[in-house]
């Protein structure tokens, strides 16, 4: 049987992780996903719309799961898919600086972990690259 080498190594202050901006000094951390949304916006190409203060307009009759269906019609999308997700990134425009801010001495505390296997997949031999981030004890990605 092969051992394998685990090695760690401190990469110092975290900028940026997993398309996470994090911004920390010795009193506060705050994270956002502003670089993250503003590449999206600008792939998009709708740098120059307006932003909108809610998800949905209250007097169009769009539902949850539309939007969250959104992704799924991206081969061959209608007209309201595309007024949808025209929509979801005019509020993006709006609401790319907000993030999640965490006090010093704060219980809160956020642990990532991520795990890349080379060649991993038996049948394409290409890498996976897995990850989790828990808030507490609480998985949420």
């Amino acid at each position: 049987m092969k051992e394998e080498l685990l090695v760690l190594k401190d990469l110092g202050t975290l900028p940026y992780f997993l398309g996470l901006e994090v911004h920390n000094n010795y009193s506060s951390m705050f994270l956002n996903q502003h670089k993250y949304t503003q590449d999206l916006i600008s792939l998009a190409g709708l740098q120059d719309s307006s932003f909108v203060d809610t998800l949905l307009k209250l007097n169009v009759k769009f539902h949850r799961e539309e939007v969250q269906q959104a992704s799924q019609f991206i081969q061959t999308p209608r007209h309201f898919h595309l007024v949808v997700v025209h929509r979801i990134i005019q509020y993006l425009l709006g609401t790319s600086t907000r993030g999640l801010f965490f006090p010093s001495g704060s219980l809160i505390r956020i642990n990532a972990f991520s795990d890349s296997y080379w060649v991993g997949c038996p049948n394409t031999h290409r890498s996976v690259t897995s990850r989790c981030m828990f808030l507490r004890e609480s998985l949420i990605s």
